[in-house]
């Protein structure tokens, strides 16, 4: 696309003014240029839906390659936002979710759910031992006030063959959250990707977006992160760039709305990005999820993340592995 060069040269100088403030104030969250001018263009496609309690937008520059029609591309990702909808939301009383707590998580056999409800359950046990319990989805019900504090996800067992769990305590409400908006944002790149389109940039809502193609230039340039840089594949190929972002603010709207589980009386001010970097596209959901976990639960305190995560996180912490 020729328009492309020229569009992302009106960046160029943004990147470095940020890497002078990061320089100068490492403890700083970078702000990433908006990539609505990005998107100013006349063939740029847009779409916006209500979905978990917030709206999400899809932006993309549509390849010529793909061999679907725009509207039959945005009817693929009307159904997979549909589809986390139908599964993750806290907010619609017919979403799997919800049956689950209707029904109650306590039963005589193993329960089993749908493939992506069971992805989602077993990314959330994932980093809740990752974060040492900071990142609870069973905070669902704390912050729905059915519960004093949460259950965590100690007692919940998870069967990868039967694709059945259970819980050794019920949780009485959980609460995926961001967690499902990450990983929704990585299912919107699968599909995006699979379709040849290559510059497109995603908020899910929550603070969780996801940058494709060109776009991922503007981020490694303004988190200045070397060890992504260098992973990093040249804009314009078929090689899959993407770039995770997850922002957390304990506060919103003026109230707290991320709580310590092991002290939820606690008063947290502080906010959190985290960037995670990948080119498997098979890593997309997960990465999606691991970014939105990892900026949570740094809001509540600095932990150690292994390297084998692509991710760096702002502002960065003395003695943080996320580096």
């Amino acid at each position: 696309m020729p328009m492309i060069p020229k569009i992302l040269s009106k960046f160029q100088a943004l990147p470095s003014l940020f890497f002078l403030i990061l320089s100068a104030c490492q403890t700083r969250r970078p702000e990433i240029p908006n990539p609505s001018s990005f998107f100013a263009q006349a063939d740029a496609k847009h779409l916006s839906l209500f979905a978990m309690g917030t709206e999400l937008r899809v932006s993309y520059l549509p390849s010529t390659q793909t061999e679907l029609h725009n509207e039959s591309l945005e009817a693929l990702l009307k159904k997979i936002i549909s589809d986390y909808e139908s599964v993750f939301s806290d907010w619609n009383d017919e979403s799997e979710l919800r049956k689950f707590e209707k029904r109650g998580w306590l039963q005589s056999r193993p329960l089993k759910s749908s493939p992506l409800f069971f992805e989602g359950l077993n990314f959330s046990l994932e980093t809740f031992t990752l974060t040492g319990g900071l990142f609870d989805v069973s905070m669902g019900a704390v912050i729905w006030k059915e519960r004093s504090r949460s259950s965590g996800l100690s007692s919940l067992k998870m069967n990868s063959i039967e694709k059945s769990f259970s819980f050794g305590v019920d949780p009485v409400r959980l609460s995926f959250g961001g967690l499902a908006k990450g990983m929704l944002s990585g299912a919107i790149a699968q599909i995006l990707y699979k379709n040849s389109v290559r510059d497109f940039w995603v908020n899910a809502g929550g603070g969780n977006e996801v940058y494709g193609g060109v776009l991922t230039h503007l981020v490694r340039q303004t988190i200045s992160e070397p060890s992504a840089m260098s992973l990093a594949t040249e804009a314009g190929t078929n090689e899959v760039s993407l770039y995770f972002a997850s922002h957390s603010n304990s506060f919103q709207n003026g109230k707290q709305h991320i709580f310590d589980p092991r002290d939820t009386r606690r008063v947290i001010h502080k906010q959190v990005s985290v960037y995670c970097f990948t080119q498997k596209l098979d890593e997309a959901t997960h990465l999606g999820a691991i970014a939105d976990a990892v900026s949570t639960a740094l809001v509540i305190e600095n932990f150690k993340l292994p390297k084998t995560y692509p991710c760096v996180s702002f502002p960065k912490i003395e003695g943080d592995s996320l580096k």
